[in-house]
């Protein structure tokens, strides 16, 4: 029999608590060859590489090319809830065990259901995207701000923005987009599917067969008119950008491995710094400039704009048909030597963010930006 979604995670949740009274910890011995399982690449298998392979299966995170071989243990060629519980089965645990949190469960049964809903239509899934579920965060504590979310609409100025203004300013390049939003006390994902079933609007952005993405959040606010509040933006976006935030995980780890060769410690992804990044990814598409943007302000009044932030920060960029993966945006930025002098040289800088925007139809294709900063 099929199990579904809860049956999953209950069964998830039982493999935990059967293992994890052991207390030491496996440890890759060669950090050139991973363990199978060991998603997270850090040398140790633990519950952290199991929740990330269960994210995976179900569609809630996207793991680059390598980590997917990795994540499949028993080598069947899928990654599925098989894969997460043979890592429960033979990591022991040294933290506390990671688990989902309710509003990551709403969010993950609404997908499911949709994609049924799209199942039964004869369409493909969508897959969740990371991108969309934080631009889907930011709408859903916008809405109870907004008088009548039917319309669509941002709490800024006095009628308010477009919804879709939230993707511009973060950067995300898409071919088409669209947004279904629901409040009530006592939904459940179940009562909110059904609901944007019933209403011609909603069901066509389900039932879409362009869009391939999607990103949902639920929220309850206490005190707020309706309690409960929902959020789904769907997308139709090129293979390449699917892939996205894998291959933007997957440049940093190449950039951590060359500082750790040399003495160094890690870089830190900061959200903040990839919203930054984002920005000058998108303006580079019109003015290919390290040192200004299009305005001809200095390229950090974008981080100015994010952050208070006075201290030292760095900033590159690279362009071309380099197929949007972390191999050539790496091999890019490394014929720099600018910033290789500064990446691979000194402790100074903690943290880092990553922008690409892709361009369907320009010759140069893919744009990357990389901002650097110290703590702040």
């Amino acid at each position: 029999m099929k199990k579904t979604f809860k049956d999953i995670i209950s069964l998830f949740t039982s493999a935990i608590m059967i293992v994890s009274v052991v207390t030491a910890s496996i440890v890759c011995a060669s950090a050139e060859k991973y363990l199978p399982g060991d998603v997270d690449m850090n040398g140790v298998l633990d519950s952290s590489d199991a929740l990330m392979i269960m994210r995976y299966s179900v569609g809630l995170i996207q793991l680059s090319k390598e980590q997917i071989e990795i994540a499949d243990t028993n080598g069947d060629g899928m990654v599925d809830s098989n894969d997460a519980l043979s890592v429960l089965q033979t990591a022991v645990f040294s933290s506390p065990e990671p688990s989902f949190t309710q509003e990551e469960e709403f969010a993950l049964e609404v997908v499911r259901l949709c994609n049924k809903e799209r199942e039964k239509a004869g369409l493909a899934p969508l897959k969740m995207n990371a991108e969309l579920c934080e631009a889907a965060e930011v709408r859903v504590h916008e809405l109870p701000q907004i008088t009548n979310i039917t319309n669509h609409k941002r709490p800024d100025g006095p009628d308010g923005s477009d919804w879709f203004t939230i993707l511009r300013e973060r950067g995300f390049n898409y071919i088409l987009a669209g947004e279904n939003s629901a409040s009530a006390k006592n939904f459940t994902p179940k009562d909110v599917v059904r609901e944007w079933m019933a209403s011609e609007s909603h069901k066509k952005n389900i039932l879409c067969p362009e869009y391939n993405v999607t990103g949902v959040k639920y929220v309850f606010i206490e005190n707020s008119t309706y309690g409960g509040y929902w959020d789904q933006i769907f997308a139709c976006v090129t293979e390449d950008l699917q892939d996205e935030n894998a291959e933007k995980q997957a440049l940093l780890n190449k950039i951590n491995a060359e500082r750790k060769q040399k003495g160094l410690s890690a870089l830190t992804m900061d959200n903040t710094l990839n919203s930054v990044a984002e920005v000058r990814a998108t303006e580079i598409t019109t003015k290919f400039d390290g040192k200004t943007r299009p305005d001809g302000t200095p390229w950090d009044e974008a981080l100015y704009e994010k952050v208070d932030y006075y201290g030292t920060c760095r900033h590159y960029i690279c362009r071309g048909n380099i197929t949007g993966s972390a191999d050539g945006a790496y091999n890019a930025f490394t014929a720099n030597s600018n910033m290789t002098k500064t990446v691979f040289s000194a402790n100074s800088y903690t943290k880092i963010g990553i922008g690409h925007v892709y361009v369907d139809g320009d010759k140069d294709a893919h744009y990357w930006t990389i901002v650097l900063t110290e703590d702040f």
